[in-house]
C-alpha cells in the first residue's frame, strides 16, 4: 500500500493530538479539516471571557503546522459518502480518505428550549467569547448604577466564569473610573450542588469560596421562559439581566446525520480501537469512553489513533486502546485570584497549591501540541489581560493578579 490519505475532522485536543501524531511520517497524507482556523484551549476560554489574552486560549493551527505533511481545510463536515469513502463538507469539497479521524468536539444543549439560544450568551467559541466581552464592556461602561450577571450552570466553566468576573468587571470600572458598580452575581444550577457529577467535598468547597466572593447561588432550580423577557429561576426574574448559558453540551447532528450509533449517553458507540466502522475512528468528547470529556482523554485518544495508525501501516498487530490513567489531576477548577479547587483521586485541595498545580497542567497541555517554547509562551499569555477599548488599553502588558 502506498500513501495512506487520513482525514481529521476537528481543531481541538483529540483531532490536533491525532494529525500531530502523523505529522511527519512519510506514509500519511494528512488532512485536517476545522471549522475555524484556531486550536480552541477550553479550559482557559472563561479567561478570555472575563478579559484575559485570547491567544491563551487560542493558537492558530497553521503556526501549530507550519513545516509539517499535515494540510489543513478551513470547512464543516456535513456528510460521508461511505461507499465511495469521501468526507464532503459544507462548500461542496470532497476529501478523499483511507482513514477518517472524527474529534468534533461538542456543541451547546439547550435542552430542547431553542429559543434560549438568542437569549443568553455563550463562549465555547473565539467569536462568542469576543461578543460575550464586548457586550459586557459596553453595558458597564453605559449603564453603571447597577449589573445582574447571571450564569446558568455550575459546572466547571459557570464555576471559574463566577470566580473570575468580579476582578475583570471592577477592571472596567477602575479604567474608566465608573467609582463602586453594584453587582449581583448568580450562578443557577439545576442539579442539587454544584459540580455534580464530581466528589461532594469538591462541591463543597466550591460553593463556600463562591459564597465568600459575594456570589449568590440558586441550586436545584431550572432555568424557565423562552425568551429574554420571561427568563427566571423560581422566584427570580432575569428580565434586564446578562444571562450566560454554560449549562451543558451533546454530540453535534453530524452524528446522527450520518447514521451512527449511538449509546444512551448520547455519544458514539466504538469498538476496543475507537473505531465506529472499520477505518472510521470516532474520538475525543465524541466517543462513549471512559472519563470521555476530559482534555486528558482527548489528547490520550489522539496519541492512540496516530500510533495505531503507525501500527498498521508497519504491518504490526493492532493493540487495543488503554483507557487513561491521569497522571495529573483530573479536576482542576479555579475560583478567583490565586484560588484553585482540585480533585485528587479522595483528596480535594485548595488554595494558592491548587493554583501552582493548575498552572503547571496548563503548561503541560500546551507543551502536547506545540515546542516547549511556544507552550512557554501560551502559559504567560493565559495570566495576560487584554483590553479592546482605547482607555481599557492602557497599562496593556501589565500582569494582573486576576
Amino acid at each position: 500500500m502506498g500513501t495512506r490519505n487520513v482525514v481529521v475532522v476537528g481543531g481541538g485536543f483529540a483531532g490536533v493530538q491525532a494529525a500531530v501524531g502523523l505529522a511527519h511520517d512519510e506514509r500519511f497524507d494528512v488532512t485536517l479539516i476545522s471549522e475555524n482556523g484556531h486550536f480552541r484551549y477550553l479550559p482557559a476560554l472563561y479567561k478570555a471571557a472575563k478579559g484575559g489574552h485570547r491567544a491563551g486560549s487560542s493558537l492558530r493551527l497553521a503556526d501549530i503546522f507550519d513545516g509539517t505533511r499535515v494540510a489543513l481545510a478551513h470547512a464543516k463536515a456535513t456528510r460521508i459518502d461511505r461507499p465511495r469513502r469521501l468526507l464532503v463538507v459544507n462548500d461542496g469539497r470532497a476529501f478523499a480518505y483511507d482513514y477518517l479521524v472524527l474529534a468534533l468536539g461538542s456543541v451547546v444543549d439547550y435542552f430542547g428550549n431553542d429559543a434560549l439560544r438568542e437569549a443568553t450568551f455563550t463562549i465555547k467559541t473565539n467569536d462568542e467569547t469576543t461578543e460575550f466581552k464586548r457586550h459586557l464592556h459596553d453595558r458597564l461602561v453605559a449603564r453603571p448604577e447597577r449589573l445582574d450577571l447571571t450564569i446558568v450552570g455550575g459546572g466547571s466553566i459557570g464555576v471559574e466564569m463566577a470566580g473570575a468576573l468580579p476582578g475583570y468587571i471592577g477592571d472596567i470600572a477602575a479604567k474608566h473610573q465608573l467609582g463602586d458598580v453594584p453587582v449581583r452575581l448568580t450562578v443557577v444550577e439545576p442539579a442539587p450542588r454544584l459540580m455534580h457529577k464530581r466528589a461532594a467535598a469538591l462541591s463543597r468547597t466550591v460553593a463556600r469560596r463562591l459564597r465568600r466572593l459575594g456570589v449568590a447561588l440558586r441550586l436545584g432550580q431550572p432555568i424557565e421562559g423562552n425568551t429574554r423577557d420571561t427568563l427566571r429561576v423560581g422566584d427570580l426574574s432575569l428580565r434586564g439581566h446578562t444571562v450566560v448559558w454554560t449549562a451543558g453540551v451533546v454530540n453535534p447532528p453530524f452524528f446522527t446525520d450520518n447514521g451512527f450509533p449511538l449509546t444512551e449517553k448520547g455519544k458514539t458507540d466504538v469498538n476496543v480501537f475507537l473505531e465506529s466502522e472499520p477505518g472510521i475512528y470516532v474520538i475525543g468528547d465524541n466517543a462513549d469512553t471512559h472519563l470521555s470529556g476530559l482534555a486528558q482523554t482527548a489528547l490520550h485518544h489522539g496519541a492512540y489513533v496516530a500510533e495505531d495508525l503507525k501500527r498498521q501501516a508497519q504491518g504490526r498487530p493492532r493493540v487495543p486502546y488503554d483507557p487513561i490513567r491521569p497522571k495529573l489531576p483530573t479536576t482542576l477548577i479555579p475560583v478567583g485570584p490565586g484560588w484553585v479547587a482540585v480533585q485528587w483521586g479522595r483528596f480535594t485541595i485548595s488554595g494558592w497549591a491548587g493554583a501552582a498545580l493548575r498552572f503547571l497542567a496548563d503548561l503541560a497541555t500546551f507543551k502536547d501540541v506545540e515546542s516547549w517554547p511556544k507552550a512557554g509562551e501560551r502559559w504567560i499569555e493565559i495570566g495576560d489581560d487584554q483590553g479592546e477599548c482605547p482607555t481599557c488599553q492602557v497599562g496593556a502588558g501589565t500582569r494582573t493578579s486576576h
